[in-house]
Formats: C-alpha cells, structure tokens, sequence
C-alpha cells in the first residue's frame, strides 16, 4: 500500500512541475524584443499607444525601441518615470526626431 502511495504521490508532483513550467513559458515574453515606432495613431503621439508601434503593441519595459520614418517624429514618453528600456535607436531613414515627455526613463543596453 506504501507503494502506491508513494508512486500516486510521484506522479501528482511531476504533473504540477509540468504545469508549472508550462505556465511559466507561455507568460514569459523574450526581454528585449525591438520595436519600431511608425506614428501609425490617428489619435495620439504617445508611446504607449500599440497603433504607433509596427505590429500594433506598445514597447514593453525591457525592449529595444527604434525609431523610423516621418510620422509623428514629435512624441510623447508617457510610461511611469523609471521605466527601463534596453535601447534607443533613431533609423538612418528617419525623420527629425523629438522625443518629449515629462518622465524619465532608463536605458540598459
């Protein structure tokens, strides 16, 4: 009877591990994805509107942002202060830039 106690025991554990783990790689987003800006909003300049991002999301703590083109090169960092990005880029083929806002932001890459 031990046995199987143990055996039913065994198999919960390594069920709840593989739902764990399952769990854990399907909200995990690779750290610094790039993004780039295409001004792409009819309604704002703001960085956390997804339409003015290339793919429709907005730049996620940790990304690579770049920005391209000459569609509202002047913009607006509306993240919370301290927001942490991997990098800033401005493309060869963009426009004159103006990155504006009133928060800070920190650069790690």
């Amino acid at each position: 009877m031990a046995d199987t106690s143990l055996f039913i025991r065994r198999k919960l554990s390594i069920k709840a591990l593989v739902l764990a783990a399952s769990l854990g790689v399907a909200g995990m987003r690779a750290s610094a994805s790039p993004i780039t800006w295409n001004g792409g909003s009819g309604t704002s300049a703001n960085w956390t509107d997804g339409n003015n991002w290339v793919g429709g999301n907005p730049p996620q703590p940790g990304d690579s942002l770049t920005f391209d083109g000459t569609t509202q090169t002047t913009n607006t960092d509306d993240f919370a202060a301290g927001t942490n990005f991997a990098g800033i880029t401005i493309a060869s083929t963009a426009g004159a830039f103006t990155l504006g806002g009133a928060n800070s932001i920190n650069l790690s890459g």
